[in-house]
């Protein structure tokens, strides 16, 4: 999920921890 995750949103690794964060808080 993770690589689908940054591939799709195309960001990077400090972006996508932080984007990725508040996926999960948005979930």
């Amino acid at each position: 999920m993770s690589k689908a995750f940054k591939k799709q949103f195309g960001v990077s690794p400090s972006k996508y921890r932080k984007a990725f964060c508040q996926y999960l808080v948005s979930t």
